[in-house]
């Protein structure tokens, strides 16, 4: 169960808009990354106080934020189990209400986003005075941006990050290392993203327009993306079909050629989104290559 979890989380993560984005439930399905480890320490405080007040699901939505998600719900399975009787029950019971409140905070999203009366409203009829969206090009932005910092966020903090190619220059702690799901949580976001580009409809959009370039063939470039986050996906599925932990040192080599592909495929994307649908994204301070001095020096 745990499993399905991180991989039905990490494929929609790159959705980071609409009903996940509002009253902090984005942060609190999920509080990464937890840089300065304050999460940690709270969830490690409540399992050795037996904070009685975070047993009860519908009140620990109220509670600290890096509280109630996956990652409180990691530490609570996977951290070294006490052999106190009384510590092993209050753990239990803490997995038990974080695991409520996650459901709980899954069903709001999805009731938001399917009932014709709400969210899904304002994503489908985007019109002058609305507060979401003025027109459909918005719409189209908000896809095309998720694809474009999906794809970011996978190469340069996931999986840069864990290798020690951020900015510091210095490795940060892996996604769901405790766990020991490193793999299947970056499997699952580029899955996510392929999902994103290929069926939910951007390839073909781009494909279908009626914009041409002298030195651009749409077509071709936007079969070349889906073929880098293809090899991209296929990389990290042979890697986590091997059942290892993730281990920056033997799996280095490997990950820095996912790095790759992900950065073309952002590229191809973010240009044929740019000449097809006129859509301008810009880049952040972090879309540097963060990989080209590992590349240039081993590869």
């Amino acid at each position: 169960a745990f499993d399905g979890l991180v991989s039905a989380w990490g494929r929609i993560e790159h959705i980071r808009f609409g009903p996940v984005a509002t009253g902090n439930r984005l942060e609190r399905l999920f509080f990464w990354p937890d840089r300065r480890g304050l999460g940690a320490r709270q969830v490690a405080a409540t399992l050795r106080t037996h904070d009685a007040s975070v047993l009860d699901a519908a009140a620990l939505g109220s509670k600290r934020i890096a509280l109630q998600g996956l990652g409180a719900l990691e530490a609570a399975l996977f951290e070294p189990w006490p052999k106190d009787p009384e510590d092993r029950a209050f753990r239990c019971a803490y997995a038990k209400a974080v695991s409520t409140n996650i459901a709980a905070i899954a069903s709001e999203i999805l009731r938001e986003w399917t009932d014709p009366d709400l969210y899904v409203r304002h994503w489908l009829e985007p019109s002058a005075g609305d507060p979401y969206f003025l027109k459909r090009s918005e719409t189209t932005l908000a896809l095309a941006k998720a694809l474009d910092n999906g794809l970011e966020r996978v190469r340069d903090e996931w999986i840069g990050g864990a290798l020690g190619f951020g900015p510091q220059r210095r490795r940060l702690t892996p996604v769901l290392a405790t766990s020991g799901r490193t793999l299947r949580f970056f499997e699952a976001g580029i899955e996510g993203l392929h999902h994103l580009y290929t069926v939910a409809g951007i390839s073909k959009a781009i494909v279908d327009t009626t914009k041409a370039h002298p030195d651009v063939t749409v077509p071709l470039n936007a079969d070349l993306a889906k073929r880098e986050i293809e090899t991209a996906r296929g990389e990290l599925r042979r890697l986590a079909r091997q059942g290892k932990r993730f281990d920056p040192d033997t799996m280095m080599q490997p990950l820095v050629a996912v790095g790759f592909p992900l950065k073309n495929a952002r590229l191809q994307a973010v240009a044929l989104l740019g000449l097809t649908a006129g859509l301008s994204m810009g880049f952040n301070a972090s879309d540097g290559d963060l990989y080209g001095r590992f590349g240039r020096s081993r590869l």
